[in-house]
């Protein structure tokens, strides 16, 4: 076979006990970098996977049924920019930031929106004692919840609201403290009743090596 149409068995074996494991008890340990940095290496067997939390969340909406197509930021951008031209007006407080850098400013304001969901915001109504900024984007919102594709925010709440609802045969050990998630994250776990088991990295190089001594100054820690 020529290199473009060679078969790469190992990723195909990930997979498939990734789909596998959408379909029986399974044990998951979730912590912070595992979506692509090397805090600890994944090991996905049937049964068990170490995933990411943005990895979890995918696998939560197959378990569940609620996956959507994936949208990319760039396409959410420019729906949530129609929508802030639509609301648009000379009162609006971003009315001339948008005239001078449209982008920009839809680009700004969907990343705080999505850190909103993040944080519990259910994209309705806020205190009466809010900003005018706030409230012009609560009026952005009545738009914006039905025309731009969900962040990761309102996928968890997604996720939360199937949890709810179903029963569900998961147990789920983080590898970083439940408060270092955001709050819907944590409402996740503990709907799943998740198992707090911090892993701490340690030095293993050997002791006085180059190697010993550049793992501690990224932990941040003294080998003597």
């Amino acid at each position: 076979r020529s290199p473009s149409t060679r078969i790469d068995l190992s990723t195909c074996f990930q997979k498939k006990t990734f789909i596998e494991n959408t379909n029986m008890s399974v044990k998951i340990e979730v912590g912070h970098g595992l979506d692509g940095g090397i805090t600890k290496i994944p090991q996905s067997s049937k049964g068990v996977m170490t995933l990411g939390p943005l990895r979890l969340l995918g696998w939560l909406e197959t378990r569940l049924g609620v996956e959507l197509p994936e949208v990319s930021f760039t396409v959410r951008m420019l729906q949530y920019l129609q929508c802030l031209k639509e609301c648009d007006s000379e009162q609006r407080f971003y009315h001339q930031s948008l005239m001078q850098d449209e982008l920009g400013v839809a680009r700004e304001l969907l990343q705080r929106r999505d850190q909103w969901y993040e944080a519990g915001w259910d994209g309705g109504t806020l205190s009466a004692d809010v900003s005018d900024r706030l409230r012009d984007l609560v009026e952005v919102e009545t738009l914006a919840g039905e025309r731009v594709a969900p962040g990761t925010g309102q996928r968890i709440r997604r996720v939360i609201a199937a949890l709810s609802s179903q029963s569900s045969d998961i147990s789920l050990v983080l590898l970083d403290e439940p408060e270092t998630f955001a709050k819907v994250w944590q409402q996740v776990f503990s709907i799943l009743n998740a198992d707090a088991r911090s892993f701490a990295l340690s030095v293993n190089g050997a002791p006085g090596s180059d190697l010993a001594h550049l793992q501690s100054a990224l932990l941040n820690t003294e080998t003597r």
